[in-house]
């Protein structure tokens, strides 16, 4: 009550949904918004199928867009490819048999601010193609992360290049019941920073965080 009344009226009304149109095309979806020094950003995903030979493709397309307001009524928007289209990803699918889906770019880019050290995305898309099969290997859909706007680039955490999200020492106990039933994918990790340190959600069920 003592809060309350030191707060204008204004303040204590409950938000308001916006309906923020950003014109990327007719799909487009699973938008992220962070402020961040008195600018709105926002990334966004466009997507469309198409079969080519035995395969339907996914092909997608990552957005980011800037604004001075939170309706986003004058905004600017670029491509999201941190690699600037450097960048081979490998194929679903083996030597023995074609993929009847698969995916190419960037997918979900989710911007978070870290207070001090600037704007993040993390995103997914298939790893790099790398040796002589073309082929993906376990996981083949991972997360990466890279700084989008940096208040500080000689932080420990300014990253300008993307850097692959990994369990790291638990892949083993995440991975066990799932090899040799199906292929890996490492989707939505969903980031957040608490007590200056940053932590991504793998999963909800059962709930588990990686700091």
């Amino acid at each position: 009550v003592v809060l309350g009344s030191l707060v204008p009226a204004a303040e204590l009304q409950p938000p308001q949904p916006t309906d923020v149109l950003l014109d990327l095309g007719p799909y487009f979806f699973n938008p992220s918004i962070v402020r961040h020094r008195g600018v709105y950003l926002s990334t966004a995903r466009t997507a469309h199928m198409k079969r080519i030979d035995r395969t339907n493709w996914w092909f997608n397309e990552a957005y980011i867009c800037m604004s001075t307001t939170s309706q986003f009524k004058s905004v600017s928007c670029r491509k999201f490819d941190p690699w600037q289209g450097r960048f081979q990803e490998c194929l679903w699918g083996n030597e023995r048999k074609v993929a009847d889906v698969d995916t190419q770019g960037v997918e979900d880019p989710k911007l978070f601010v870290w207070p001090g050290k600037g704007v993040y995305a993390v995103f997914g898309r298939k790893p790099e193609a790398l040796g002589a099969s073309p082929y993906c290997k376990d996981p083949i859909f991972v997360q990466f992360i890279v700084q989008v706007v940096a208040e500080n680039t000689n932080d420990q955490w300014s990253i300008h290049r993307p850097t692959e999200l990994k369990p790291g020492a638990f892949a083993d106990q995440l991975y066990k019941g799932i090899k040799g039933r199906g292929t890996i994918k490492e989707k939505n990790w969903m980031p957040f920073v608490w007590q200056d340190q940053l932590f991504t959600v793998h999963s909800v069920m059962p709930h588990r965080v990686f700091r």
